[in-house]
C-alpha cells in the first residue's frame, strides 16, 4: 500500500514539475517588462488558452497593436498585420530573415526585432483591419476589387492571400495559374447551378489549424438552373 502511494505521489509531483518547469523555460532571461524584448503582448500561454479561436483573438490584437511580440521556449515570436513589415521583410531584407531572424533588426513600423525571432504576418487578421481596408473591412462586397469596372489587384504585401509565395523574389510561378483555374471553375458551376446554405441559420466557424479549415465544413444544396 505504501509503496502504491510513494508512486503515485512521485507521478503527481512530476507533473506538476513539469509546467513550472515550462514557464521557468519561457521566463528565463527574459520578462515581460525587460527593455530587451519590447513590447511583449504575453506568452505561448496566452495562445493555447485561446487555441479554440485563436484567429479572432490575433484579429482582436491586431486591431489595437499592428505588431506584437509572445515569449515561447527558446525564442520569442513576433506577429504583425502591417503590410509595410511584410513588404520590407519579403521584398528588400528577405536574406536576413530564414526560420528566424539572422540580426537585430528595425521593422518600418519602429518594432524591434531580436536576433532569432520568429516573424510572422497574421492573415486572417489582415483581412479585417480597418486600417487596411477602411470602415467596411468586414463587409462582402466584391466591387471593392472593381475600378471603372476593371479588376484592380491589390498590394501582394496588403492581401497576402497566396502568403510568401505570392510576394518579393519567391513569387509562385504558378500564382496566375491558379487564379485562372478558380475563375473557370467558379464561372462553370454558377452558370449551371445555384447554391443555397443547407441550413442557413447554422453558424459557419472555423478549425484551428495550421491552414484555415471549415469547422464541419459548409454543406450547401446545388439546384441545376433550368428546374
Amino acid at each position: 500500500m505504501e509503496i502504491i502511494f510513494c508512486v503515485g505521489y512521485g507521478v503527481a509531483s512530476l507533473l506538476l514539475l513539469f509546467p513550472c518547469l515550462c514557464v521557468l523555460r519561457v521566463f528565463t532571461g527574459k520578462s515581460l517588462c525587460s527593455e530587451a524584448y519590447p513590447p511583449v503582448k504575453g506568452t505561448m500561454f496566452h495562445l493555447l488558452r485561446r487555441m479554440d479561436r485563436l484567429y479572432d483573438y490575433q484579429a482582436e490584437v491586431a486591431a489595437h497593436n499592428k505588431t506584437v511580440r509572445y515569449l515561447f521556449f527558446s525564442q520569442s515570436e513576433v506577429y504583425t498585420a502591417d503590410p509595410q513589415n511584410i513588404e520590407y521583410i519579403l521584398k528588400t531584407n528577405f536574406a536576413n530573415y530564414d526560420k528566424s531572424a539572422c540580426k537585430d533588426d528595425i521593422l518600418p513600423d519602429g518594432f524591434k526585432v531580436k536576433k532569432g525571432d520568429g516573424v510572422n504576418y497574421v492573415t486572417y487578421a489582415m483581412g479585417r483591419m480597418k486600417y487596411i481596408w477602411g470602415d467596411g473591412a468586414e463587409d462582402f462586397r466584391p466591387e471593392r476589387w472593381l475600378q471603372d469596372g476593371v479588376f484592380k489587384p491589390e498590394s501582394p504585401f496588403k492581401f497576402p492571400a497566396f502568403h510568401v509565395s505570392k510576394a518579393g523574389p519567391r513569387t509562385c510561378l504558378g500564382k496566375d495559374f491558379a487564379y485562372r483555374q478558380m475563375k473557370i471553375v467558379t464561372a462553370l458551376l454558377t452558370a449551371f447551378f445555384r447554391f443555397k446554405l443547407k441550413d442557413p441559420s447554422k453558424e459557419v466557424t472555423y478549425k484551428t489549424t495550421l491552414t484555415l479549415h471549415l469547422d464541419q465544413g459548409l454543406h450547401v444544396r446545388a439546384v441545376h438552373r433550368h428546374l
